[in-house]
């Protein structure tokens, strides 16, 4: 998901930047009313028309102890473009979203591997459990997050857009090390997209265009300072592919008229640009959305773009809950199908690398015990990372959206079973 999204039905949403609307209203106090949604997932960016306190320090430096690593295969010593901080244009993305997946995969069109009974290496058996938390690393949203779960997060996901051509789109060292310096390991989640166009009809950001050199410039400056940067960060470039609500999405009807074959051809060439200039320090997330029977997918296997040009493969899935025509949804409904399709492909480690749940409709703590302590090491050996979506959009998807779903997460958080890192 990304900020700007809307699920079930296509639909328009324009909104101020979650970013500048997480400074207006901070995290919540438990017990607090939730907030009224801001901007749908997916397409965070800065609103210049929202005035932002100069005082506000970026982060806090909330350091957790080290604990074990977990262990991962790279492709090869790769480069990741730069993904670009939440805080750009005020837009959202429209999209039509899965409301989670039902007993069948949809239309994965691959055959479905048997479930491995153990995790594959005994030295992955700790995940590494991290958060997109509103606004952060641009505001200073992070401790509060921290406190509240008692734990800083693993993984510190955000999201960079490539439009509107200002300083919102540039690779930012800072936004990094903020997630250095509390004990996390950056993740950024890139889209090719404009935040000020709230819609997935965005034509230049056609997979042809930019597979044939059209944005190489501005590619090539991201690798050169990702290679300048030289800590690992993780880059999760244009997500969710296989639907149709961002301007890359390969889903049957999409706006722009992208195959399957347009997006692998997008991905190794961006891919390319980055080993052209020798970076190294960059790990390829390819992420999909989870298949389910509400929403059109395009074909998984038609959109992998190879074990050389892909060192993670991540899901995305939500538990929607009551209202969103899937009804309520555990983890193994919604990732399960998904998961075995993948795994029938690639041997690459994975992730989670969005999920979470809503209230309405059963109980969002046990969800989160059951789901996360028991259903997902046992039915999904091949996870070693999770990142929980915290943010108010189309459902109230927070960890505090209420004291006993906080209090589920915390105990998550702090169990032996959740000690991982990333590599």
């Amino acid at each position: 998901m990304g900020n700007g999204l809307a699920c079930g039905s296509l639909r328009v949403v324009c909104f101020m930047s979650a970013a500048a609307f997480s400074m207006l209203i901070p995290f919540p106090a438990l017990g607090a009313s939730p907030l009224p949604a801001p901007a749908p997932r997916g397409v965070v960016t800065t609103s210049p028309a929202v005035n932002t306190p100069a005082s506000v320090p970026r982060e806090a430096a909330t350091t957790s102890p080290a604990v074990s690593t977990v262990a991962t295969t790279t492709s090869q010593p790769q480069a990741t473009p730069g993904p670009q901080p939440i805080g750009s244009a005020p837009a959202s993305v429209p999209i039509r979203r899965s409301s989670g997946s039902t007993g069948s995969s949809g239309s994965t069109g691959s055959g479905v591997a048997p479930v491995p009974a153990a995790r594959s290496n005994p030295s992955a058996s700790l995940i590494a459990l991290g958060a997109y938390i509103d606004s952060a690393p641009e505001y200073n949203t992070l401790p509060a997050y921290t406190a509240a779960v008692g734990t800083s997060p693993r993984i510190l996901m955000w999201y960079r857009n490539w439009g509107h051509g200002d300083t919102s789109s540039d690779f930012t060292p800072a936004d990094l090390d903020v997630a250095y310096r509390n004990g996390a390991m950056p993740m950024i989640t890139w889209q090719p997209l404009d935040g000020w166009i709230a819609s997935a009809d965005q034509p230049t950001y056609r997979c042809t265009n930019i597979a044939r050199g059209d944005f190489d410039p501005f590619v090539t400056t991201w690798a050169r300072a990702a290679k300048t940067y030289g800590k690992v960060f993780y880059l999760r470039l244009a997500h969710e592919m296989n639907g149709d609500w961002y301007p890359w999405g390969t889903a049957p009807g999409n706006a722009n008229g992208n195959a399957p074959a347009d997006y692998v051809a997008m991905w190794r060439h961006v891919h390319d640009l980055f080993q052209r200039e020798g970076v190294t320090n960059v790990r390829w997330v390819w992420s999909p959305n989870a298949e389910s029977a509400y929403a059109r997918f395009a074909p998984l296997n038609q959109l992998y773009p190879g074990d050389a040009y892909v060192d993670w493969v991540g899901m995305d899935g939500f538990n929607f809950g009551a209202g969103s025509g899937s009804g309520w949804r555990t983890i193994t409904q919604i990732f399960g199908p998904s998961y075995d399709t993948l795994t029938a492909m690639t041997t690459k480690p994975m992730m989670i690398a969005e999920i979470a749940s809503g209230e309405q409709g059963g109980d969002k703590a046990a969800w989160i015990t059951q789901g996360l302590l028991t259903d997902l090491p046992s039915r999904f050996p091949r996870v070693q990372a999770v990142v929980w979506f915290d943010a108010n959009r189309e459902a109230d998807w927070r960890v505090n959206s209420s004291a006993t779903s906080l209090t589920a997460l915390s105990k998550v958080a702090k169990s032996l079973t959740y000690q991982g890192r990333l590599p």
